[in-house]
């Protein structure tokens, strides 16, 4: 599991947090994302995201949050590449799968 704390600005200061949750037997991608609230000492979860279908049998290595977008860097067999989503990390429907575009590294 990775996890990124980050914080948005709504109306108040929120701080939230990504996880990764890895699903190594999924043929259709490589774990999700579950975003939560934080308020108190405790978490709320608000929403899900799938991985993209490019990751199913991939090591996730790294993640990150900037602004509306989710970047996640994944490597297959040696390969690296960059995957970026456009997401709200106000409210996240998990009907409605973020569109991922992909970018190779050389």
């Amino acid at each position: 599991m990775l996890l990124r704390v980050f914080s948005c600005h709504l109306p108040e200061e929120h701080v939230r947090v990504l996880a990764f949750i890895l699903t190594i037997s999924s043929p259709t991608s490589g774990g999700s994302f579950h975003l939560f609230d934080t308020e108190s000492a405790h978490l709320h979860e608000i929403g899900k995201l799938g991985a993209s279908k490019n990751t199913a049998h991939c090591h996730l290595q790294d993640f990150m949050i900037t602004d509306d977008s989710l970047f996640a860097l994944s490597d297959r067999q040696g390969q690296s590449f960059v995957e970026k989503a456009v997401i709200n990390v106000e409210y996240v429907d998990d009907s409605h799968a973020p569109v991922w575009h992909a970018h190779l590294m050389q």
